[in-house]
Protein backbone atom coordinates (compact mmCIF):
# COMPACT_ATOMS: atom_id res chain seq x y z
CA UNK A 1 0.00 0.00 0.00
CA UNK A 2 3.06 2.38 1.22
CA UNK A 3 4.07 1.51 -2.60
CA UNK A 4 1.14 2.90 -4.43
CA UNK A 5 0.63 6.11 -2.46
CA UNK A 6 4.22 6.90 -3.30
CA UNK A 7 3.68 6.32 -7.12
CA UNK A 8 0.47 8.12 -7.29
CA UNK A 9 2.03 10.97 -5.53
CA UNK A 10 5.02 11.02 -7.75
CA UNK A 11 2.59 10.89 -10.70
CA UNK A 12 1.35 14.18 -9.62
CA UNK A 13 2.97 16.97 -11.78
CA UNK A 14 1.87 20.87 -11.57
CA UNK A 15 1.07 22.86 -14.35
CA UNK A 16 2.00 26.08 -14.78
CA UNK A 17 -0.98 28.80 -14.13
CA UNK A 18 0.53 30.84 -17.29
CA UNK A 19 0.23 27.69 -19.49
CA UNK A 20 -3.46 26.67 -17.87
CA UNK A 21 -4.58 30.14 -19.09
CA UNK A 22 -3.29 29.81 -21.82
CA UNK A 23 -4.79 26.48 -22.72
CA UNK A 24 -8.46 27.60 -21.87
CA UNK A 25 -7.95 31.05 -23.24
CA UNK A 26 -8.09 29.32 -26.31
CA UNK A 27 -11.88 27.72 -25.52
CA UNK A 28 -14.59 29.42 -27.60
CA UNK A 29 -15.75 31.67 -24.58
CA UNK A 30 -19.77 30.90 -26.28
CA UNK A 31 -18.63 27.16 -25.07
CA UNK A 32 -19.83 27.14 -21.45
CA UNK A 33 -20.54 23.38 -21.51
CA UNK A 34 -16.70 22.80 -21.92
CA UNK A 35 -15.61 25.49 -19.82
CA UNK A 36 -17.87 24.48 -16.80
CA UNK A 37 -16.15 20.70 -17.63
CA UNK A 38 -12.79 22.49 -17.27
CA UNK A 39 -13.88 24.11 -14.38
CA UNK A 40 -13.94 20.27 -12.62
CA UNK A 41 -10.58 18.91 -13.73
CA UNK A 42 -9.08 20.72 -10.86
CA UNK A 43 -8.85 23.37 -8.55
CA UNK A 44 -6.02 25.17 -10.55
CA UNK A 45 -8.36 25.36 -13.74
CA UNK A 46 -11.13 27.00 -12.23
CA UNK A 47 -10.00 30.59 -11.99
CA UNK A 48 -9.91 31.00 -15.42
CA UNK A 49 -12.95 28.85 -16.55
CA UNK A 50 -15.07 31.31 -14.20
CA UNK A 51 -13.33 34.26 -15.86
CA UNK A 52 -14.36 33.02 -19.26
CA UNK A 53 -17.81 31.31 -18.26
CA UNK A 54 -18.90 34.94 -16.76
CA UNK A 55 -16.65 37.21 -19.22
CA UNK A 56 -20.17 37.54 -21.41
CA UNK A 57 -23.45 37.16 -19.65
CA UNK A 58 -26.99 37.72 -21.08
CA UNK A 59 -29.49 38.00 -18.23
CA UNK A 60 -32.43 36.00 -19.15
CA UNK A 61 -31.58 34.56 -22.62
CA UNK A 62 -33.85 35.57 -25.13
CA UNK A 63 -36.66 33.07 -26.21
CA UNK A 64 -37.09 32.49 -22.02
CA UNK A 65 -39.23 34.93 -20.02
CA UNK A 66 -38.82 32.90 -16.55
CA UNK A 67 -38.15 34.79 -13.39
CA UNK A 68 -36.63 31.84 -12.26
CA UNK A 69 -33.27 31.90 -14.77
CA UNK A 70 -32.49 35.47 -13.02
CA UNK A 71 -33.33 33.75 -9.60
CA UNK A 72 -30.52 31.39 -10.44
CA UNK A 73 -28.06 33.84 -11.04
CA UNK A 74 -29.28 35.74 -8.49
CA UNK A 75 -28.29 33.21 -5.89
CA UNK A 76 -24.88 32.09 -8.20
CA UNK A 77 -23.75 35.70 -7.61
CA UNK A 78 -25.38 36.04 -3.57
CA UNK A 79 -23.13 32.50 -3.01
CA UNK A 80 -19.73 33.61 -5.14
CA UNK A 81 -19.36 37.25 -5.54
CA UNK A 82 -16.16 37.36 -7.00
CA UNK A 83 -17.96 35.89 -10.22
CA UNK A 84 -19.60 39.44 -10.83
CA UNK A 85 -16.29 41.13 -11.17
CA UNK A 86 -15.80 38.71 -14.30
CA UNK A 87 -18.21 40.07 -16.05
CA UNK A 88 -16.99 42.18 -18.99
CA UNK A 89 -19.86 42.30 -21.73
CA UNK A 90 -23.47 42.29 -20.08
CA UNK A 91 -26.65 41.72 -22.64
CA UNK A 92 -30.55 42.50 -21.70
CA UNK A 93 -32.43 41.00 -23.96
CA UNK A 94 -36.00 41.01 -24.05
CA UNK A 95 -37.72 38.05 -26.04
CA UNK A 96 -41.02 39.97 -27.67
CA UNK A 97 -40.19 43.63 -27.78
CA UNK A 98 -44.29 43.70 -27.97
CA UNK A 99 -44.77 41.78 -24.64
CA UNK A 100 -43.39 42.72 -21.18
CA UNK A 101 -41.30 40.21 -19.59
CA UNK A 102 -41.55 38.93 -15.77
CA UNK A 103 -38.25 39.66 -15.40
CA UNK A 104 -38.13 43.25 -16.14
CA UNK A 105 -40.74 44.11 -13.75
CA UNK A 106 -38.90 42.35 -10.54
CA UNK A 107 -36.82 43.88 -8.12
CA UNK A 108 -34.25 40.64 -8.75
CA UNK A 109 -33.10 42.30 -11.82
CA UNK A 110 -32.06 46.03 -10.28
CA UNK A 111 -29.94 44.12 -7.49
CA UNK A 112 -28.61 41.87 -9.74
CA UNK A 113 -27.18 44.59 -12.45
CA UNK A 114 -25.71 46.58 -9.40
CA UNK A 115 -23.01 43.85 -8.45
CA UNK A 116 -21.62 44.42 -12.33
CA UNK A 117 -18.43 46.62 -11.12
CA UNK A 118 -16.15 45.94 -14.03
CA UNK A 119 -18.75 45.94 -16.92
CA UNK A 120 -16.49 47.41 -20.06
CA UNK A 121 -19.30 46.63 -22.41
CA UNK A 122 -23.18 46.88 -22.27
CA UNK A 123 -26.02 45.98 -24.99
CA UNK A 124 -29.55 45.97 -24.74
CA UNK A 125 -32.65 44.94 -26.40
CA UNK A 126 -35.84 46.12 -24.56
CA UNK A 127 -38.94 47.85 -25.03
CA UNK A 128 -38.17 51.01 -22.37
CA UNK A 129 -41.81 51.10 -21.85
CA UNK A 130 -42.84 47.68 -19.95
CA UNK A 131 -39.08 47.87 -17.99
CA UNK A 132 -40.19 48.57 -13.60
CA UNK A 133 -38.68 52.19 -12.39
CA UNK A 134 -36.03 50.26 -10.12
CA UNK A 135 -34.70 48.41 -13.52
CA UNK A 136 -34.50 51.46 -15.43
CA UNK A 137 -32.52 53.52 -12.75
CA UNK A 138 -30.16 50.17 -12.28
CA UNK A 139 -29.70 50.15 -15.96
CA UNK A 140 -28.73 53.88 -15.83
CA UNK A 141 -26.67 53.82 -12.62
CA UNK A 142 -24.75 51.01 -15.40
CA UNK A 143 -24.32 53.40 -17.99
CA UNK A 144 -23.02 55.60 -16.53
CA UNK A 145 -19.75 53.47 -14.51
CA UNK A 146 -16.56 54.61 -16.17
CA UNK A 147 -15.47 51.38 -16.72
CA UNK A 148 -17.87 51.10 -19.32
CA UNK A 149 -16.59 51.84 -23.08
CA UNK A 150 -19.46 50.43 -25.28
CA UNK A 151 -22.97 50.67 -24.82
CA UNK A 152 -25.49 49.50 -27.31
CA UNK A 153 -28.88 50.31 -26.96
CA UNK A 154 -31.76 48.88 -29.20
Amino acid sequence: MAHHNKLSSASRTTCPQELIELILGETDPADKATLKSCALVARSFRPTSQQLIFSVLTIVPAGRDSILALQRLADVLSAAPHLALHVRTLYLVQPSLNKPCVWMQSDILSATLSVFTNLESLKIRINWNHLHLNCEQAIYALITRSSLSSIELQ
